[in-house]
Formats: structure tokens, C-alpha cells, sequence
């Protein structure tokens, strides 16, 4: 008996109908699409591209102090972490970290997909306890800028007192007032030439026991209770460099000296 011959015409032509229809061909055309998105639909929906972790870095390369540590811990936990990668404005929450954050002087967060920031960041060191108008108390950066807000509650005594327990020297300036800055920041305006001063100061390996400031003076008194003077209505590189050229007399011939008047062409020195 002879085998029956299959015809399979039929199904090649339900094939081929199949494949020339347009949802068919559109299908095959942008698969790769569909999968993409498909994906990302999923994902998202499972929660793959939310913040969940981070790392932050010190600039200068030292450990990050405790309370710094979370401060920070504590504003990513509230504000970023299970946000979506893709919706996160990084300028945003740098802007907001800076404001939020007094010890931070500068942020820069970096994404990582899928779900991770890194943060470097720039700190400002405690430098001073300053006390200014009506005997309020900051703990100061070398740039001025208010990291804390001291002895609300008490005023010089306590002031001193955290300076002397913290080796902090102080900044006596009673005309003067903390002003608030456009990025949120507070700082001591006039603290860019008492800044200056104090550069150059610890530059000379001249221990710094305390700085009193008026409208007209900047009075330096450092280790061996020895005074610098200089002037706020003089320009304050020209006193700093004549400082520079007495301090390498002083250093060269092993000079003694109580006080030093930097405010004239021929400083001052009393011995």
C-alpha cells in the first residue's frame, strides 16, 4: 500500500498570513524596543532603580567626624533613599545638603546605577569660638562660617569655657554680627582679613591665644602672651607682609619681643 501523500500547503499559508500581519510585523520590527521597555516597566515596578544605597568621601582624605556622619546619614535616609534614579536631582539635594548642613562646605553626588549615590564632600574645620554683638557665641570656621550656635542659654563665661575644654581659641569682635547667606549658609562677613591674619599666623608657628577685634584693630596675641597688631583701615596684605619680613629678623637673630605694631612702615616692636 502506498503512503499517503500529506499536503501541507494549508499551513504554510496560515504562516505566511500570520506573518504578514501588521501587528505581527510591527512586533518583529521593534521587539528589542518592547523588551526594553517592558523591562524598565517591571523593574520600576519592583522597585530596582529606587536609592538604596550610598557612600560618602572626605575631600582632605580624613575620617568624617561622628556627628557629621549623621547629619548626612540622616538627611540621605529622609531625601534620597528610595527615590527613583532616573527622577533624582542631584543639584537640588546638593543645594539643600549645603544649606541643611553647616559643616559642609561643598557636595558632589555621583549616580550609580542601578541604585546607588556617592557623595564627595568638602568640610569646614572648627577653627574659633567667636563672641560678637550682645555676647552671642558661634563656633567659627578659619573662613568665618557658623558651624554651631553656642551657649544660647548662658553667655561669656560659657563661652570661654567651651573654648578653653575644646583648645579653641577665641574671637572677641562686639561690633560685629553673624549675616545669612543666599545658599542658607551663616558667616562672620568680616572675617575674610581676620581669616588672612590668621594664615599667615599659624604659618609662622605662632600659637594663636586669642584675637580681639574693633572697628579700627585686629589684636593677635599668641603663645608667650605676645601681641600683633594690625589695622582694619590698612590694606591687610601690606601688613602681613611686613610681618612676614620681621618675623624672619625676629626668627634670625633670636629676638624677644612683647608686641609687635604692624600698622606702620617701620613696624613698632616693644621688647
Amino acid at each position: 500500500m502506498e503512503n499517503a501523500v500529506i499536503d501541507k500547503r494549508p499551513s504554510i499559508h496560515i504562516k505566511e498570513k500570520i506573518s504578514r500581519f501588521k501587528p505581527i510585523i510591527f512586533l518583529k520590527k521593534y521587539l528589542l524596543l518592547f523588551i526594553f521597555v517592558l523591562f524598565v516597566i517591571l523593574s520600576t515596578i519592583f522597585g530596582l532603580w529606587n536609592i538604596k544605597g550610598y557612600e560618602v568621601t572626605n575631600l582632605s582624605g580624613e575620617d568624617i567626624e561622628d556627628n557629621l556622619n549623621k547629619s548626612i546619614s540622616s538627611y540621605i535616609e529622609n531625601n534620597v533613599i528610595g527615590k527613583n534614579y532616573f527622577l533624582l536631582k542631584l543639584n537640588s539635594i546638593e543645594d539643600s545638603m549645603i544649606s541643611e548642613i553647616s559643616y559642609l562646605e561643598d557636595v558632589d553626588i555621583t549616580k550609580i546605577l542601578p541604585n546607588k549615590i556617592e557623595l564627595l564632600i568638602k568640610v569646614y574645620d572648627p577653627e574659633l569660638v567667636a563672641i560678637l554683638r550682645e555676647d552671642k557665641c558661634y563656633l567659627l570656621s578659619e573662613e568665618g562660617a557658623v558651624l554651631e550656635h553656642l551657649c544660647e542659654e548662658e553667655t561669656v563665661g560659657c563661652c570661654t569655657d567651651y573654648a578653653q575644654n575644646n583648645e579653641f581659641y577665641i574671637l572677641t569682635a562686639g561690633l560685629f554680627d553673624i549675616s545669612s547667606l543666599e545658599n542658607g549658609k551663616e558667616k562672620l562677613l568680616y572675617m575674610d582679613n581676620i581669616s588672612k591674619v590668621i594664615k599667615v599666623v599659624k604659618t609662622l608657628d605662632y600659637g594663636i591665644s586669642k584675637i580681639s577685634v574693633t572697628e579700627e584693630l585686629i589684636d593677635v596675641t599668641i603663645s608667650g602672651n605676645r601681641l600683633l597688631r594690625f589695622s582694619f583701615n590698612q590694606e591687610i596684605d601690606l601688613q602681613l607682609s611686613r610681618l612676614l619680613v620681621v618675623a624672619g629678623k625676629i626668627q634670625s637673630d633670636d629676638i624677644s619681643f612683647k608686641s609687635l605694631d604692624l600698622r606702620f612702615e617701620r613696624p613698632v616692636m616693644k621688647k
